[in-house]
């Protein structure tokens, strides 16, 4: 007997495994299908909802189509037109609908989608940018050009045409050592097309300059209208240049060639700025869209926002958001003067903005705190940090900044220079092209009357604050990577250490633990059943004197048992009910709340503090919103800006943002050595 227990238990555990085994292959098998079987049910609804929005768009087009005849045979011309610009988006809506019917879903079910991502999204954008013919009588006329065509509105709301100088117009602008260009671009802003007249006022306050700079070919006002002429630079914007860039070097970042013609971008971008700034302008609207590239060259264009650095007007937030400084909008909120604020570095904060834009090809979604994902070497991860850094530890020119980036261009290896390698660090940076540059009187003041010992102390205290500058960025960077790293050891520490939380037992372990139990289990009772009587007639005395010994045994452990059970009962008796302290509301006033989370945390243990506070306002019955699933999280962060928890002034701010949600009613700031700071909106009331 004791051979068949030995045969046979092995034999029921490889059983056990075998069931196992044959649970997660099924498992497996089950997973495949219902994904195919998904995608094939998500395929069969997209197509039955496509063909029925093309059959009702189809519908659409034959009602309109009576309408139109209809207005036309009693002479309603206007609505006639009206029903035939209706029957033409219906046109191209059921078209849509073809082409996803016929291509978009059957690659997605397939799983090439990604072969349509040109047809769906480049080409539109291309198409969107291209020139457009105008008929006659369909623009107003400019004095001196001849419109050829049209480009697409820019944020601003103005009408763009092309057009070509006629031979008087060459003449009245042609200038010593410049050439006017065969093909210009008209910005034009007419009260009759929309345009108000705070941004035609807006547009024309500081073009003069740029007149005297040769940015713009001239600008003129009347009552009616405000239109500047400018070079028409036939070209893709950066954007698309930098989206074509990408696609050409994968989804690790940019291949060497393009990383050279990144920065020869921004090279010739810091260049154009070197110009504004040394003629007293700034661009202020520096961005992907406003960069053309022609021939291997950036050029920066759009002149609306240009404005004087000695400007007494108030400062204003305009601007193109995630490329304009978050300390600009700040400083405009408090109505700080042009003059009294350094526009150069709001330049610089927007070049290194369309840095960072080109190397993530995605704009800095987090300002200065938005962290480089993509290849890049660390001294071009050094130039768009400071370029975007608080505004004293900022490039104070643009020259500045332009001797940095020639270094590493001009590096046969960049990934091997450090930021100590670059000039700024170094305090050899180029003269500052706008150190002349009197704001207040908006004049030349130049070096005349200077003594030496005046130049020496001033060149002496430019290479300092150079330096100071540098060693406080090198600082941040230091204190940024311990704070990474310490955010890295904390997430081991949380995932090493966190609280013990119950697990689902593996299905397939129970399935085969079932299967021993039940199979093996009745034979092993048999077999411990038949065991003692064979081992008394074949053992003799000994075999039942360790029966009886094992009985015994067995009978003094059941009383030992029952012993401490009966001594159980009456301690708990005596001691009567114990009295349990009612629970405490960790945060009173919450209940049903939506709250959001912000962290200013960098200590290791910063993320179990954060999981701890949600816990404790799930116990009060709050709503823990999730930062990566709404968009509250951009405006909180555009509220609180750079201040800290301990801040008023971003504290009223906050407040202040709370008070006018209807997404959000209460934030918990977190900050290191600092209590939870709980912010409600007022007004809340418990549900």
């Amino acid at each position: 007997m004791e051979l068949v227990v030995l045969i046979l238990v092995p034999v029921f555990a490889a059983l056990a495994a075998v069931t196992f085994l044959l649970w997660k292959l099924l498992k497996g098998v089950s997973w495949v299908l219902g994904g195919i079987l998904g995608r094939v049910f998500s395929f069969v609804r997209s197509e039955l909802v496509e063909c029925v929005q093309v059959s009702g768009a189809l519908l659409t087009i034959v009602v309109l189509s009576v309408l139109t005849l209809l207005n036309f045979l009693i002479g309603r011309w206007g609505t006639a037109r009206h029903y035939v610009g209706a029957m033409e988006d219906e046109a191209v809506s059921s078209a849509l609908g073809l082409y996803r019917i016929a291509l978009a879903h059957p690659f997605r079910l397939v799983g090439l989608a990604g072969l349509l991502d040109g047809l769906e999204r480049r080409l539109p954008q291309v198409v969107e940018r291209a020139p457009r013919r105008v008929r006659k009588g369909k623009v107003g006329t400019f004095e001196g050009y001849d419109v050829i065509g049209t480009l697409p509105p820019g944020g601003s709301g103005a009408q763009l045409f092309v057009a070509r100088p006629r031979p008087e117009t060459v003449q009245r602008l042609a200038r010593p050592g410049t050439e006017v260009p065969a093909e210009v671009v008209i910005k034009s802003f007419a009260l009759q097309s929309g345009s108000t007249l705070p941004q035609i006022v807006r547009e024309s306050r500081a073009l003069e300059a740029a007149k005297r700079l040769g940015l713009v070919l001239e600008h003129h006002l009347d009552p009616e209208r405000f239109y500047y002429v400018m070079e028409y630079v036939r070209g893709d914007d950066l954007g698309i240049e930098t989206q074509r860039l990408h696609q050409r070097s994968g989804p690790e970042g940019l291949r060497r060639s393009d990383l050279d013609l990144v920065l020869s971008y921004t090279i010739d971008v810091l260049r154009s700025l070197e110009r504004f700034h040394s003629g007293g302008l700034w661009h202020k609207d520096v961005k992907p869209t406003n960069v053309i590239v022609s021939q291997g060259r950036a050029h920066l264009v759009d002149f609306g926002l240009v404005t004087s650095l000695s400007s007494a007007l108030t400062l204003t937030t305009h601007g193109t958001e995630y490329y304009r400084d978050p300390e600009m909008v700040r400083l405009a909120m408090k109505g700080v003067k042009v003059h009294e604020v350094d526009g150069v570095k709001f330049d610089l904060y927007s070049t290194g903005a369309l840095l960072y834009s080109m190397i993530e090809n995605s704009f800095p979604a987090h300002g200065s705190l938005s962290s480089l994902s993509k290849r890049c070497p660390e001294a071009l991860a050094w130039v768009v940090r400071r370029a975007m850094a608080d505004i004293d530890s900022r490039y104070a020119s643009a020259g500045e900044m332009l001797a940095d980036l020639h270094v590493i261009a001009a590096s046969e290896a960049p990934e091997t220079l450090r930021p100590a390698d670059l000039p700024s660090v170094r305090g050899e940076a180029g003269a500052d092209p706008g150190a002349h540059w009197n704001r207040a009187s908006g004049a030349d003041a130049g070096p005349e009357g200077e003594s030496r010992f005046e130049r020496r102390f001033a060149e002496s205290m430019r290479k300092a604050r150079a330096a100071s500058n540098a060693a406080f960025t090198l600082l941040a960077d230091e204190r940024r990577r311990r704070r990474d790293r310490s955010s890295r050891y904390a997430s081991a520490f949380a995932r090493r250490y966190r609280a013990p939380r119950p697990r689902r037992f593996p299905r397939g372990i129970f399935v085969a633990a079932a299967v021993l139990f039940f199979v093996a289990a009745p034979l092993a009772c048999v077999a411990s059943l038949l065991l003692p009587v064979s081992g008394v007639h074949s053992q003799g005395p000994i075999a039942a004197v360790t029966v009886r010994e094992s009985a015994q045994a067995t009978a003094e452990l059941a009383r030992e048992m029952a012993y401490s059970v009966r001594e159980g009962v009456s301690s708990s008796v005596s001691r009567g009910p114990r009295s349990v302290a009612p629970p405490v509301d960790p945060y009173p006033g919450v209940e049903g709340a939506r709250v959001l989370v912000l962290d200013d945390l960098a200590h290791a243990a910063g993320r179990l503090a954060v999981e701890r506070e949600e816990g404790r306002l799930e116990e009060s019955g709050a709503r823990i919103l999730d930062p990566g699933s709404t968009d509250v999280l951009s405006a909180v962060m555009f509220a609180v800006g750079t201040g800290s928890q301990g801040d008023p002034d971003a504290r009223q701010r906050l407040q202040a943002y709370l008070d006018s949600s209807a997404d959000l009613d209460a934030v918990l700031w977190l900050a290191e050595d600092r209590a939870p700071d709980l912010l409600v909106r007022d007004g809340f009331r418990v549900p």
